[in-house]
């Protein structure tokens, strides 16, 4: 004789199974809302260092190869930006011979360790240079 307290196995299998549902949706949703987080702020960090190449270019007439990049003029410091790598993303600049860069500087960050994800933009016109290599 059942008295009405508590749940039978098959009600908990059924929520079981329904929790298991939801999760299968959640789970990737919300690391791909990790990856574009981390794509956001790379990108930011990239466009940082873009329009610090830019304005040493507009000083100096060259674009500057190394970090820190800092730009001064009369002794004033306009413009500084220091390598921006962490334990997560090394970045880094230089020349390409793609004539999908003209004038053919780029940045690019290159996630650490071990990884083959990048992320790259073209200096002089902004804008991603080459194809990303990094799967959401």
């Amino acid at each position: 004789m059942r008295n009405g307290k508590g749940f039978t196995l098959i009600e908990l299998i059924i929520v079981v199974v329904i929790i298991g549902i939801l999760a299968l949706i959640a789970i990737p949703r919300y690391f791909a809302s990790v990856a574009k987080a981390d794509k956001s702020r790379v990108y930011a960090n990239l466009d940082a260092i873009r329009q610090a190449e830019l304005a040493y270019y507009a000083a100096y007439g060259v674009y500057k190869s190394s970090f820190p990049v800092n730009v001064t003029i009369d002794g004033d410091t306009i413009i500084s930006v220091g390598n921006l790598s962490n334990t997560a993303w090394s970045f880094r600049m230089g020349a390409s011979s793609s004539s999908e860069c003209i004038p053919s500087w780029y940045v690019c960050a290159d996630k650490q360790p071990g990884s083959t994800c990048q992320y790259c933009i073209c200096v002089a016109r902004g804008g991603e240079y080459g194809a990303s290599t990094c799967t959401p």
